[in-house]
């Protein structure tokens, strides 16, 4: 059966192709001098990406080893152009004529239920209606600005914000234990554990509220957000993700009608969240992100603060906060189960401050070993190696090359981070990160919140959070493999909008 509905699709997808292409003006496919694989004149690098392997940050940079550092494909009829060198990112991410994102079909599909609206996200944006008041960027800057003032005030990478990072962290350590049975020793599954945990900081900001680790409605959101960053296996890089009618045709069919349900059920519970602020709202007393934004919805006469604005930048905030601490934690415990023998230094730093309570971020500057740990497993397990695409509204030059006007501009750290400036880029090696005097020190070339203009927003909290997160659980926790002759947890990405490892259980020891 499946066999005959892709022959289908192949059939209706050649058909339509050869249509546009007869009817449509001829597209620039050179990508104004940037150097690519020859595309084929219907599929274009369709059939490229296909020989290569599934996972797109290791498979754009094979390209971009190959054809140099901008390195320009055509997906239908859309022209990607991906960029691999820290210099040409640089360049590009910080390039203002290039802030705007670019729509993505079917992704603003399932997320919009259209193609064509105001509204935002901060990772996309739909194609403009014809009487929009504000464009894409306008809208960008001001609600960037607006988030990043409102989160400050509320204590965002702040002494308060680490006060609930810390109860946060008890609850934390607290939940594990409970997971162990009582039992000094026991395999556990850690992975709700941290989700529940990492979500739970970023919905106190926007929402003044918190889950246990118990409640269904907490399990309920930690899978509708698990699935929406799991959306990128089928739509980036992938015919579905630029050819939208795809989704009246099996098996994308079932997999588009799944996916808009769990953003329609999110979306609701937001909705009832906001309707919930409303009613109880002091103006004079905003108590989260949420108050702020109904209060700064009052004063607006341009149509930005709207109700669906609200729930976008909600939604934005509540996967994206999440789903990066997470990822990391599980990476990091994946990690260290392979390499004991990092895990027992990690340790030794950490016990120096046995009898000092929980570690909070004043322990930093004595935990170097600890910082570059954490550095390392950013470095080699690439969580968020590219961000969203941006869009060129006109021809953009990017050192001797031009990008052309409507291409999708992409950047891929992967190919900073395995960069053969590191020496050995494929060991996991935590001294990279330090000095000849013991202490930290970063490399510019890591770079696991992104760059540029539109560089992660939750940046500092995200920091404070995976340092505190991960330091207590190894100071409180031994993590090994589940048995002598238990294979290692794999390090292969499961790939998404972020990247994490496959489900895996490890040994817990308490210390």
């Amino acid at each position: 059966m499946i066999n005959s509905a892709t022959a289908f699709i192949f059939i209706v997808f050649f058909i339509l192709v050869r249509v546009y292409l007869q009817f449509k003006k001829p597209r620039k496919w050179t990508g104004h001098n940037i150097p690519g694989p020859p595309a084929h004149p219907v599929f274009g690098n369709f059939l490229t990406l296909a020989s290569l392997e599934p996972v797109p940050h290791r498979a754009w940079a094979s390209l971009t080893s190959a054809w140099g550092p901008v390195l320009r494909l055509v997906m239908g009829p859309t022209v990607m152009v991906i960029i691999g060198g820290y210099e040409e990112i640089k360049e590009a991410m910080n390039n203002e004529k290039l802030d705007d994102r670019t729509p993505n079909p079917t992704a603003d599909l399932i997320r919009f239920g259209s193609r064509t609206f105001e509204e935002i996200s901060f990772f996309g944006r739909g194609l403009q209606t014809r009487h929009a008041q504000v464009t894409s960027v306008e809208r960008w800057r001001e609600l960037r600005r607006f988030t990043l003032k409102s989160l400050r005030d509320l204590g965002f990478g702040k002494s308060c914000s680490e006060e609930a990072i810390i109860e946060e962290t008890r609850a934390l350590v607290e939940n594990i234990k409970e997971s162990m049975g009582g039992e000094e020793e026991a395999v556990v599954d850690l992975e709700k554990s941290l989700n529940c945990a990492s979500l739970n900081i970023i919905w106190n900001l926007v929402a003044g509220h918190r889950f246990e680790y118990n409640d269904e409605k907490m399990k309920e959101l930690v899978k509708i957000s698990g699935e929406f960053m799991g959306m990128a296996k089928d739509v980036l890089g992938k015919p579905f993700g630029f050819l939208p009618f795809l989704r009246f045709f099996p098996p994308y069919r079932q997999r588009f009608l799944s996916l808009s349900q769990s953003l329609k059920d999110f979306k609701n519970f937001l909705e009832a969240a906001i309707i919930e602020h409303q009613e109880s709202l002091d103006r004079d007393n905003p108590r989260d992100f949420i108050d702020m934004f109904l209060i700064q919805a009052e004063a607006d006469t341009r149509g930005i603060y709207s109700r669906k604005q609200l729930i976008h930048i909600c939604l934005d905030l509540f996967v994206a906060g999440s789903e990066t601490t997470s990822k990391s934690l599980l990476y990091a415990i994946a990690c260290l189960m392979r390499r004991p023998d990092v895990q027992t230094k990690l340790q030794a730093d950490l016990d120096k401050l046995e009898s000092e309570g929980l570690v909070t971020t004043e322990h930093r500057g004595r935990l170097a070993y600890v910082e570059a740990t954490m550095a390392e497993v950013w470095r080699t397990c690439n969580i968020a190696p590219f961000g969203p695409p941006r869009h060129a509204h006109q021809d953009t030059r990017l050192g001797d090359k031009v990008i052309p006007e409507g291409a999708q501009v992409f950047y891929n750290t992967y190919g900073l981070h395995m960069d053969p400036v590191w020496g050995d880029p494929e060991v996991f090696r935590p001294e990279r990160f330090l000095d000849a005097s013991g202490d930290f020190q970063n490399n510019e070339m890591l770079n696991p919140f992104g760059i540029g203009r539109r560089r992660c927003l939750g940046e500092s909290l995200a920091r404070m959070e995976n340092f505190i997160f991960f330091a207590n659980i190894f100071k409180t926790f031994q993590f090994s493999l589940e048995s002598s002759s238990a294979p290692p947890p794999s390090l292969e990405p499961d790939v998404g909008f972020t990247n994490g490892p496959f489900p895996f259980k490890t040994r817990i020891t308490v210390r």
